[in-house]
């Protein structure tokens, strides 16, 4: 006839419990232990690479935010003064007047003079040649300076 009584310790848990994670009980492996804590292991180091690869995806994320921005500043024409629209796309058929148009120019009188500031430097234009027609084409990242 076997024997089937379990020898209880501290707290009435049984010598094949206490040699699980506490001292091994003799003939038992730390086999178990090892396999119920791996899965934890693993998906911890999943749990980081996928973390990694979120912040991976949001720093490149924000990079072609930053590019998209600066492209379209560079394709585009400022313009400072008493206008409402400050920032206006560049086009291949854009001039000086249609730029100060399009900014909708709210002064109440003429400008005393425009300046148009290309490659850091300054054009100055009068205002009765722009009103006679005489315009000038605009390029992408120029800078418009109405003056009152």
């Amino acid at each position: 006839m076997q024997n089937n009584k379990s020898i209880s310790g501290v707290g009435g848990a049984s010598a094949k419990a206490r040699g699980l994670f506490g001292r091994r009980a003799p003939g038992q492996s730390w086999l178990p232990a090892v396999m119920a804590l791996a899965p934890l292991v693993f998906f911890a180091g999943c749990v980081s690479k996928q973390k990694a690869q979120m912040e991976a995806r949001q720093a490149y994320m924000a990079g072609q935010q930053q590019a998209s921005q600066a492209t379209a500043n560079t394709l585009a024409v400022s313009v400072q003064g008493q206008v409402r629209n400050h920032l206006i796309p560049w086009t291949i058929d854009l001039t000086l007047a249609r730029a100060i148009v399009a900014a909708n120019y709210m002064g109440g009188f003429k400008p005393k003079i425009i300046r148009v500031i290309r490659n850091r430097q300054t054009i100055e234009v009068d205002p009765n040649d722009l009103l006679k027609g005489q315009d000038m084409p605009m390029e992408a990242g120029d800078a418009v300076q109405i003056v009152n």
